[in-house]
């Protein structure tokens, strides 16, 4: 007899295994620039906003879940145990590649209230690797500088950020040990009265959520991909004539 069919490969993302049916927040996922067997398992919102979000990074201290001063998209931290309110970050180079119409979202949950925040990417500036090259780095903000773009918040309302960047490579974000990433209207780096949500600068790093400085800082943020929405099907062809 033939032999059975190789089993099809994991999906691309959790936006793809959604679309493939499944609700799990438990996904074995192969992003479209990683090698079969760099498939991971990756934990899923399938709820927030329509669902389809894979999470990137978790962080309870903009400040303080790595050693010195790291962009924590290319770090890896208890990568075998991915968790929604635990410090988690995976080294997302050459997994995904952003284009214009992907999504991004942080989501914060402390002090009584759950909240979130969406951005739709211009421009990608982070290459394949997620870090930002020198050609980039006017277009995208610094420190890194991942994209431009515009943010909208959970009531779908547009707001002032248009940079989805960092506060991690000079100066005080720097010294600090900073790895603050977020959404902003700064263009140098995430700072905390520039309409700044995530991890944000006002002479240390703070959390922020709409360019304000949270009263509790005893929050979880979490960071969020989800690829743009799938252009509808071209209309059917018109039956012939009889």
């Amino acid at each position: 007899p033939d032999p059975p069919p190789p089993p099809p490969p994991p999906p691309a993302s959790c936006k793809a295994a959604q679309l493939a049916g499944s609700s799990s927040s438990l996904v074995l996922i192969k992003p479209p620039l990683s090698s079969l067997e760099r498939s991971f398992d990756a934990l899923c919102d399938q709820t927030t906003d329509g669902g389809g979000w894979t999470l990137l990074l978790t962080q309870t201290d903009p400040d303080a879940n790595f050693i010195g001063t790291v962009n924590p998209f290319v770090e890896a931290g208890n990568v075998l145990n991915a968790s929604f309110t635990e410090p988690y970050a995976h080294n997302w180079s050459y997994t995904f590649r952003p284009v214009a119409g992907d999504e991004f979202m942080i989501r914060r949950t402390g002090g009584g209230t759950t909240d979130f925040v969406t951005f739709t990417v211009n421009k990608w500036c982070g290459a394949d690797t997620w870090i930002t090259n020198s050609e980039n780095v006017n277009q995208c903000g610094g420190q890194e500088g991942y994209a431009s773009g515009r943010a909208y918040d959970s009531a779908g309302a547009t707001q002032s950020a248009i940079y989805f960047h960092g506060c991690f490579q000079q100066g005080g974000c720097a010294s600090n040990g900073g790895d603050g990433v977020g959404f902003s209207s700064y263009p140098s780096w995430t700072d905390g009265g520039a309409a700044c949500y995530g991890g944000c600068w006002n002479g240390g790093l703070r959390w922020f959520w709409k360019g304000e400085l949270l009263t509790d800082q005893n929050q979880v943020f979490t960071y969020y991909f989800r690829e743009a929405p799938l252009p509808p099907p071209p209309p059917a062809p018109p039956s012939p004539s009889p």
